[in-house]
């Protein structure tokens, strides 16, 4: 037994090592491990959704966290395109699923930005707006 545990002694301290190497990046450095998690996201094809509605005076809703986009033009969830920069103004829920269900991958906090990686996936049915759906979306640096 005692032969195990000096086995496993390495691993443990590595990965100790490493978890504290990551709450660190995160209090200390949150852009590097958003940006992290993005890239590891794009390798493992996990895709993160964000909610995006408009409302009927053309002004961002706060469904799920408020998104603005950083472009004139058409601002509508249908008139969003690969490459569109959103900026949050407040917290925003960054999702698995592009669904209001799905768990909640990260916060987004207002001032981050997240850039459109896909068409809009899943249009839904809005009462007091003109359009919204969940975007596939990946965090980026807001200039």
């Amino acid at each position: 037994m005692d032969r195990l545990f000096k086995i496993l002694d390495l691993p443990a301290t590595i990965i100790g090592f490493a978890t504290v190497v990551y709450i660190a990046l995160l209090y200390l450095a949150p852009g590097v491990v958003a940006a992290g998690l993005a890239r590891w996201a794009a390798y493992t094809q996990q895709a993160v959704y964000a909610y995006y509605e408009v409302g009927t005076d053309d002004s961002v809703t706060n469904q799920d966290g408020r998104l603005y986009l950083t472009r004139t033009g058409p601002r509508g969830y249908v008139d969003l395109h690969p490459g569109d920069r959103l900026l949050a103004a407040d917290q925003v829920n960054l999702r698995l699923e592009p669904t209001a269900s799905s768990a909640v991958f990260r916060l987004l906090n207002g001032g981050e930005c997240v850039m459109v990686i896909g068409e809009p996936v899943n249009s839904v049915p809005v009462t007091n707006a003109k359009s919204g759906g969940y975007l596939k979306v990946a965090p980026v640096r807001c200039n």
